[in-house]
């Protein structure tokens, strides 16, 4: 993480030189984790108020599982905010924001956002 703050993600060749221990691959994984961690808290922090008006989740014609079910804006929004929450880098996230979907009073009686295995999340 300091590496990445003196560096910066535009040269990550001194980022993977600064760290030891860490294979290059590891190193650069970690980095497009951390990328994608902070743009998701970035655009989810300018649409404290409604997420809905300010943030358009594109649902593709495909649907969004391996079953071809589509989950719905709440579900959708659940699954991101939880995403946010936990942290991309997480080595369980699924398995943890599967255990909030079942423990959320929001989708007590939903089985259909229960029901998916945390890798279908």
């Amino acid at each position: 993480m300091q590496a990445l703050e003196n560096h910066g993600y535009g040269n990550m060749d001194l980022v993977k030189s600064d760290i030891e221990g860490k294979t290059p691959e590891g190193v650069e994984a970690y980095a497009k984790c951390n990328e994608i961690q902070q743009l998701l808290d970035a655009k989810l922090g300018e649409c404290k108020q409604d997420l809905q008006w300010h943030f358009c989740i594109p649902y593709g014609t495909g649907g969004s599982t391996a079953r071809g079910c589509v989950y719905t804006e709440d579900e959708g929004w659940f699954l991101l905010v939880q995403l946010a929450h936990i942290g991309i880098a997480c080595e369980d996230v699924y398995d943890q924001i599967h255990q909030e979907v079942c423990l959320s009073p929001l989708f007590q009686f939903d089985w259909f956002i229960m029901s998916p295995n945390t890798q279908e999340i």
